[in-house]
């Protein structure tokens, strides 16, 4: 009996102890400069309350901070799990602003109720928050990391455990390789063979 509660105990602890993840899924690792960097936000392992259905991701918001000497920041567009409430009225809350250089705030709250949450979520693993789209500006190596995350539920009460994953990149200068005219070439050819026919 007391081997049986004992791993009931363990069960519990094991399952209220599971650790939401919040990473950066970036659309490449190599970029050269000019190009457009893509990071999604990418939440999985929910897990489950606890009663044990699955949780509901309500809200969250977080500081993305990348290096503002590389990246030049576009815009962030939200994804599609929080803004689910059919009447338009009740649309997610949604807010990015940059705080300061290479600091950039990201929020959304969502106006829906619990069941419409459950509709968009239900048996997922994980979804995208939100893409941070950003100007490559020059050559380095750098990171995009988090810091200040808040995820909230349906009755507004914020995830306990939530560990963070940043994502590596490399940018490049682009090498041009100037390639020589048509015009030059046929030049080339016809002094050749004017040359042939004087020897």
């Amino acid at each position: 009996m007391k081997k049986l509660i004992t791993m009931l105990m363990l069960t519990f602890i094991t399952l209220s102890s599971h650790a939401t993840l919040l990473s950066v899924d970036l659309d490449n690792t190599d970029y050269q400069v000019g190009d457009v960097l893509s990071a999604d936000i990418v939440i999985s392992d929910v897990g489950l309350d606890a009663v044990g259905f699955d949780k509901l991701v309500a809200s969250f918001n977080t500081n993305f901070l990348f290096d503002n000497s590389l990246l030049a920041f576009d815009n962030v567009i939200f994804g599609d799990k929080l803004d689910v409430d059919p009447d338009p009225f009740f649309a997610s809350f949604q807010d990015d602003s940059l705080v300061s250089a290479g600091n950039l705030f990201i929020q959304e709250i969502a106006q829906a109720f619990d069941f419409d949450l459950f509709a968009a979520q239900d048996g997922l693993n994980q979804f995208v928050l939100a893409t941070v789209n950003f100007n490559v500006l020059q050559s380095g190596i750098s990171s995009l990391n988090f810091a200040d995350v808040a995820i909230g539920d349906e009755f507004g009460f914020s995830f306990i455990d939530v560990q963070t994953e940043s994502a590596n990149f490399t940018i490049t200068n682009s090498v041009s390789v100037p390639e020589p005219s048509t015009f030059i070439l046929l030049i080339a050819a016809m002094m050749i063979l004017v040359r042939r026919r004087t020897i």
